[in-house]
């Protein structure tokens, strides 16, 4: 990112239809903040629950949950 910064502050015209170095810093960041919009959207997800069937425990003489793999 530091190639950014030094563009910003070099760069007299600051326009990205005029200069090429100004169109790849405002399509980066662009991603950039596409990539961390989709990120936030995975981890908001709900996760899917876990199937689950009941089974007897002679052991303990109970029943419970175990987990389906």
């Amino acid at each position: 990112m530091e190639w950014i910064e030094e563009h910003q502050t070099e760069c007299k015209i600051n326009d990205s239809d005029k200069c090429t170095g100004c169109l790849h810093v405002s399509e980066s960041l662009w991603a950039l903040k596409e990539a961390h919009y989709e990120m936030d959207q995975k981890k908001n997800q709900p996760k899917p629950q876990a199937k689950t069937k009941l089974a007897y425990n002679y052991r303990l003489k109970e029943w419970r949950d175990e987990v389906i793999k």
